[in-house]
Formats: C-alpha cells, sequence, structure tokens
C-alpha cells in the first residue's frame, strides 16, 4: 500500500510573502515534495487535486484568509482529513485557539525555529500518514481481529509520535518564552484599560483609556518589529528611506509612546529638543524612531525611580548637512564595565539575571547598533553600576532642500521642483483647520490653483459628486467624517475610480501611511507641510496640460518682521514666501490664539484637564506649520505633562508655554492689515456693471443661505469688479466672514452693498 504515495510526501505552503515561502522552501525541500500558493483561493484548488499529506497556512492574506481556507477544507468531504499547521506571526493566545479551534492540528509563530519546524512536520507527516494506512486497512479487513491488533499497534505508533511532538512543543515553548515575554508584558496594559473601559459610560476617563491601549498597542508592534526586523538585518534586507521628515514629530511621538508607561513606574520622563533642529532633514523618520523608541523603552524598563531624559541636538556640518546627536539618560541599574562586551550581542543581555528579572528579547540593542551603523551613524554608551546610563547616537543627515535652497541669490522664490504649470486646476481642499488651509491655500494660489474647500469629509463626498476635480487633498481628523471614510465613499462613486486623492496629515508613521493607501488614497504629505514636498507630490498627479509650462513664479526680497526667538524667514518659506499672507496669517493666530495662554490656565485651575490639553494640542499643530520651533516644543511638553496630571512637572512647563506664547502673542500686536477708506456718501460706481454685479451678489447670498462651498467663482468675479471701488473694504469684510464660516454677518454686508447699489 505504501507502493502508492510517493518518492516524498507532498506538503502544501500557503503563503503571501515570497520572503516567508523562500524560508519554508528551504526548510522542508529536501524531505518532502512542495506545492506553493500565495492566496487562499489557488490553495483550495491544489488541496483538492493533489492531497497533499499536510498543509502549512499563513492567516493574514488578501481576498480570503487563513482562517476562512481552514474552514472551507474541513468543510469539503475530500480535504477535510488533510492536517493544516497554522504559520503566522500573530501571536495572541486567541489567535492560536481559534485556529486549533477550527481543525487546526497545530499553530507555529513566526519567525520560525528551522529545527522546530521540521520535527513538528516531520511528526504530523508522520501521523497522517499512519492514519491514511489505518484506514485503508480498517476497509480492507472489515474490523477483523487483525486489523484490531493492528489498530493498537498505531495507537501505541500514535502515542510515541505525540510525545515526540510534545517534547518538540516543549522546546517551541522554551524558545518563544525567552522571545515573547515582553510581547505579553503590554497586552496586560490592553487587556486592563478595555475592561476599565467597558466600565464606563463614554465620559471624559474614556479618552485616557483609550489612548493607553493604543500607545500599548505600539509597544507590542515594537517587539514584534525587532523581532523580524533583527531576520531582515541579518539576511540583508533592510532597506533605508530618503524621503522628507520632521525630527521633531519623531521625538514627539515617541516620548508620546512611552509616557504613560513611565508615569507607571513613577518615572519623569523628559523630552528636550534643540531649537535649532531643522524643519525637516532627508532620511528615514521610522527607523530613526525605532532606534530613539528602543533606547527610550530600555531605560524605562531599568530604571525603578528618578527620570529618563531624552534629548536632540543638532550639530551643523554645514549649510545643507549636519549630525542629529539623541542622548537617552536615566537613572537606572546601570551596567558594570566587565558586562559591555556583550551588551550588543544578539538574544544576550548585560547579566545573565537581567532576563530573568526584567524579561526582554535581548535584540533591543543589536537592532539599534545595526540599523545605526546602516544608517552611517555610531552609539555609544556611558554607564556604571546602580548609577544610571546614558546611550549617545550619532547619525549624519542632509537638511531637506526645502528649507535652506527655496530662495536663489537673488531671493525670488524658486519652484522648480514643480515639473510643470498648474494653474487651472481643479483641487478640492478638505481640511478643518483655518489656519492649515490658509497654508495649502497659499501653496496652490502660488502656483496658479484656486481651490474649492470643504471643511470635513461628508462635504467632499458631496462636492465630489457634484464636480470634477484634477486632485483631493484630504486632511484625515475631521468632525462629521473623517478623511479616511471620505476616501472610501469617494472610491465608490464611479466617476472617482482614478481621481487622484493624497492624504495631508500629521499622522507621519508608516503604519499611518499604509492606512491611507488602504483606504484608497495615492499618496501622502505630512505636517507640518513642506513646500517642496507639496509641489513634488501634487506635480506627480496632477494631469493638466498648459502651453507656458516653464513660467516661473518671481517674488521679490521681502522686508522681514523683527518677532524675538522666532526665525520669520522660515516661517515666511513655509507658505510659499507671500509676505502679505504671512502677516494676514500671524493677524489670524493673534485673533484665533490671543488669549489661549489664560485659557489654558485657567481650565487647569479649574480642573478641565480636557480641555486645557486639547487648546495646547491646537495651539501644537499651528505652530509646527508656520515654523515657530520653540513654541512646538513646548506646546509637546505642555500637552504631554498635561495628560499625566502632574502638577510639580507641569507647573513649570506652563510657566514657559505663557512665557513663549505671550511674547509671541505680544510681538504681533502692532501687526495691521492695510485697511481702505471708508466709503464716503457719494458712491462712484461708474465703472460698475451694476445689474450685474446685483444678480451675482444675490447669487452668492443664495449660496451662503444654503450653506454650499461652492463660491469660489463669484467670489473671484466680486472681488475683481468692485476692487477699484469704494466698496472694495465692505466686500473685503464679506470674505473675511466667510473665511470664518459666519454666514449670517457675511450676509448682512452683502444686503448693505446691495442697498449702497440700489441708492446709487
Amino acid at each position: 500500500m505504501m507502493n502508492d504515495q510517493p518518492a516524498k510526501p507532498r506538503v502544501l505552503i500557503v503563503d503571501d510573502d515570497p520572503g516567508n515561502i523562500k524560508v519554508l522552501a528551504n526548510i522542508l525541500r529536501d524531505s518532502y515534495e512542495l506545492s506553493i500558493d500565495t492566496n487562499g483561493y489557488d490553495a483550495l484548488e491544489t488541496a483538492t487535486s493533489t492531497q497533499p499529506v499536510l498543509i502549512l497556512l499563513d492567516i493574514i492574506m488578501p481576498g480570503m484568509d487563513g482562517y476562512e481556507v481552514c474552514k472551507r477544507l474541513k468543510a469539503d468531504e475530500s480535504t477535510k482529513d488533510i492536517p493544516i499547521i497554522f504559520v503566522s506571526a500573530k501571536i495572541e493566545e486567541d489567535d492560536e485557539s481559534r485556529g486549533l479551534s477550527l481543525g487546526g492540528v497545530d499553530y507555529i509563530f513566526k519567525p520560525v525555529n528551522p529545527m522546530i519546524l521540521k520535527a513538528r512536520v516531520k511528526n504530523h507527516v508522520e501521523m497522517k500518514l499512519q492514519r491514511d494506512l489505518l484506514k485503508q486497512e480498517v476497509d480492507a479487513h472489515n474490523q477483523s481481529r487483525d486489523h484490531i491488533q493492528k489498530v493498537e499497534k498505531h495507537k501505541e505508533e500514535l502515542f510515541l509520535a505525540k510525545s515526540v511532538a510534545e517534547k518538540a512543543n516543549e522546546a517551541k515553548s522554551s524558545f518563544l518564552a525567552h522571545m515573547s515575554h515582553e510581547i505579553r508584558t503590554p497586552m496586560n496594559g490592553i487587556l486592563g484599560m478595555t475592561e476599565l473601559m467597558m466600565k464606563l459610560n463614554l465620559k471624559e476617563p474614556l479618552l485616557t483609556y483609550a489612548e493607553t491601549i493604543h500607545l500599548s498597542g505600539k509597544t507590542l508592534l515594537a517587539i514584534i518589529n525587532n523581532i523580524l526586523d533583527f531576520s531582515k538585518i541579518e539576511a540583508g534586507k533592510v532597506e533605508l528611506e530618503n524621503i522628507p521628515f520632521s525630527i521633531s514629530n519623531v521625538l514627539d511621538n515617541t516620548h508620546s509612546l512611552f509616557v504613560v508607561s513611565a508615569e507607571k513606574k513613577g518615572l519623569q520622563l523628559n523630552l528636550e529638543i534643540d531649537n535649532n533642529l531643522p524643519l525637516a532633514v532627508l532620511g528615514d523618520s521610522s527607523r530613526l524612531q525605532q532606534i530613539i523608541m528602543n533606547l527610550t523603552s530600555n531605560s524605562i524598563k531599568f530604571t525603578y525611580k528618578g527620570s529618563v531624559t531624552i534629548s536632540a541636538k543638532w550639530k551643523p556640518v554645514d549649510l545643507k548637512s549636519g549630525n542629529l546627536n539623541v542622548r537617552v539618560i536615566d537613572t537606572g541599574i546601570g551596567i558594570d564595565l566587565e558586562n559591555f562586551d556583550s551588551l550588543f550581542t544578539a538574544f544576550e543581555q548585560a547579566d545573565s539575571s537581567t532576563t530573568r528579572k526584567f524579561g526582554g528579547t535581548g535584540l533591543g540593542l543589536t537592532i539599534v547598533k545595526q540599523i545605526t551603523e546602516l544608517m552611517n551613524g555610531d552609539i555609544q554608551v556611558e554607564s556604571a553600576q546602580d548609577k544610571g546610563s546614558c546611550f549617545e547616537v550619532n547619525i549624519p543627515f542632509q537638511i531637506s532642500t526645502q528649507t535652506i535652497d527655496e530662495f536663489d541669490a537673488t531671493g525670488k522664490l524658486n519652484k522648480n521642483s514643480v515639473a510643470k504649470d498648474l494653474s487651472g486646476a481643479n483641487v478640492l481642499l478638505v481640511e478643518d483647520q483655518h489656519i492649515n488651509q490658509v497654508i495649502a491655500k497659499g501653496f496652490l494660489e502660488d502656483v496658479g490653483i484656486i481651490p474649492d474647500l470643504a471643511e470635513n469629509g461628508q462635504q467632499a463626498v458631496e462636492m465630489v459628486k457634484k464636480k470634477s476635480y484634477d486632485l483631493v487633498l484630504m486632511d484625515i481628523q475631521m468632525p462629521h467624517m473623517d478623511g479616511y471614510t471620505a476616501t472610501k465613499q469617494i472610491r465608490m462613486l464611479p466617476q472617482c475610480a482614478k481621481l487622484p486623492i493624497i492624504a495631508m496629515t500629521a499622522h507621519a508613521m508608516v503604519d499611518d501611511k499604509n492606512k491611507c493607501r488602504a483606504a484608497g488614497m495615492n499618496s501622502h504629505i505630512a505636517k507640518p507641510i513642506l513646500s517642496e514636498q507639496f509641489y513634488d507630490t501634487i506635480s506627480q498627479w496632477i494631469r493638466i496640460s498648459n502651453p507656458d509650462s516653464n513660467k516661473k513664479i518671481e517674488i521679490t526680497q521681502p522686508n522681514l518682521l523683527q518677532i524675538p526667538n522666532y526665525d520669520v524667514a522660515a516661517g515666511l518659506k513655509r507658505i510659499g514666501g507671500n509676505q502679505q499672507g504671512f502677516e494676514k496669517l500671524l493677524i489670524r493666530f493673534r485673533e484665533d490664539y490671543g488669549k489661549t495662554s489664560q485659557e489654558v490656565i485657567n481650565s487647569i485651575n479649574n480642573g478641565d484637564h480636557k480641555t486645557a490639553k486639547e487648546l495646547v494640542h491646537k495651539v501644537k499643530g499651528v505652530s509646527g506649520n508656520i515654523g515657530h520651533n520653540s513654541l512646538y516644543a513646548s506646546s509637546i511638553a505642555l500637552e504631554q505633562a498635561i495628560g499625566k496630571m502632574d502638577k510639580a512637572t507641569l507647573t513649570p512647563l506652563l510657566q514657559k508655554y505663557t512665557s513663549i506664547m505671550d511674547e509671541f502673542i505680544t510681538s504681533l500686536k502692532d501687526l495691521k492689515t492695510q485697511t481702505e477708506p471708508e466709503i464716503s456718501s457719494s458712491i462712484n460706481n461708474e465703472h460698475i456693471d451694476t445689474g450685474r454685479v446685483l444678480t451675482q451678489i444675490n447669487e452668492l447670498s443664495g449660496l451662503i443661505k444654503r450653506n454650499s462651498l461652492d463660491t469660489v467663482e463669484l467670489r473671484n468675479f466680486l472681488r475683481k469688479e468692485l476692487q477699484n471701488s469704494n466698496f472694495a473694504p465692505l466686500f473685503q469684510e464679506v470674505e473675511k466672514h466667510l473665511d470664518r464660516y459666519d454666514s449670517e454677518n457675511a450676509t448682512k454686508v452683502l444686503d448693505t452693498i446691495t442697498e449702497k447699489l440700489n441708492i446709487s
């Protein structure tokens, strides 16, 4: 009977990742004939036609996941007896139990241990072959006495095989106990906070618990990535990005990730950002964050009391490059000098008792060193037992050309990065923050684009139904409907299947970019918005042609304002060099946020920490966009301190924040917009087409009353028609109200213009 079996048993590997397939095939090809499928549908056909003795099944795959494939195989009479081993990076107990409950015979975690994989596969293949043989003998002997004896014999063999499998499982468990201890630890935080949240009625603490869940999830992801990255680095498969990013954002994200875990240990997590950090550098933001996260996680883990400080300084080499110096300093247990040699060795820790006491994979510092060296940097350690440690990383970066080369030698604004003239393109800007609207509109108007505006995702969906656009710039976090949901709904419209949609958001991590793409977005622009990245990105997706494609926009050297502790030139560059627009932006900042410092103080004094945090968060985003680095850094620190509600930390940070904020507001107090003379009692309107203007005003009033945002063409016409008349100041008031979405006052001023035109 065994002669019917092939020379080698056939094993089916089902996995969508070529790297995983290669690893599994290399381990098993000497002992088995292999079939390989990259999706669940092909796997079902292969299993039915070839009847493999075993299936190695991944879980997360496009189209049909591993759980569904298992269900269908077990429901099919021809394949129900084929043993299935799940091979997955999903390591939660729920995932393992679910796989086994669906009929899987085993569950192996990625990255796989070759010895464990071979042993487990061998045992289950042998058991399958023995079961097949047993079934054939049952059919042939029809429950004869000889068959019963063979059954008993096979039971003994199965018992022995089971014993071997259990020993292999013990070896696997021992390995994973060391590798996954840190993974299980944050899961306690996730489950604990979830239970607390379920007992609440969605009141204020819900936000804190939800944030804790999010941060614990990120910690879990970081540890998983460490394990996977070690394999990638060893195989030489790590590729570094070289794109513009904000170092300040990376530091802020890292601080946010660990502030809760530090607080739970009674530690103070400090963030010190050098005001001289460039607005943007070229490099791999996710890898830099991985380095800082690993060092910060280690410091918190090995510190019982005191503090952990993350500091970043910029050491210029020349005008276009420099070295980033990041230091993570703690007051923890320290490291004995004799253990330094093993500090960066994979799967080892400075002291053999460390793993038992603190846990950990022993991979964190190894990966930090390897990634730092891949980025042409170096890492140094200063430490003494019981006196704390200082890990110092130095990495060279090129400054993003947007921040240094945007103006040429004559002071004219270069827009050579825009490969073509974009004037006349139909662009929809979806953004709920006014200052962010001003900045994006300023960039667009500088290249001849007057965008339509939507304040939330729902408005955006309605507007693309009514008008054809060349491009949509989509914010993510908005009221009523967020950017992800809006994009998915837009993609469901037949006419919008190929409409370019670009995410424009402060969520700049790799996972965030992937989420944007998964929602249907084509690309990603990070906030604070950098003009070079902005123009490069939109020019790739706007498909229009114009004979004046070589046209350049020139802006003369501005007469810069003098504002203490604020790089006005850098701020001006961020909105394309338009000084008048820049001054309007600063005036709007003064009007919108002039009283914020006192409002924050009042909210904290009244115990309303949620409102205080929201106020500071708004200032953080806007100050980053206008390039006020010291206010941005202070807002980051204060926002985190408010979240911790630690008065000892909060008081000095609040004082620093209010000092910087008040100084900035005070410096803007004399900044005024140019005003036109008031309308005289005798109105000169001879050059105005009164009938047409009145018609357009009536149409504009109707749109405003219907809360329509499609007012750009009417506003452009009226602005041009009234610009040389005494009505110009009144229409400026109309536009000011419209920009603030104050429809009531905008309509009142339009009524005044109508009344005076009728009198004339």
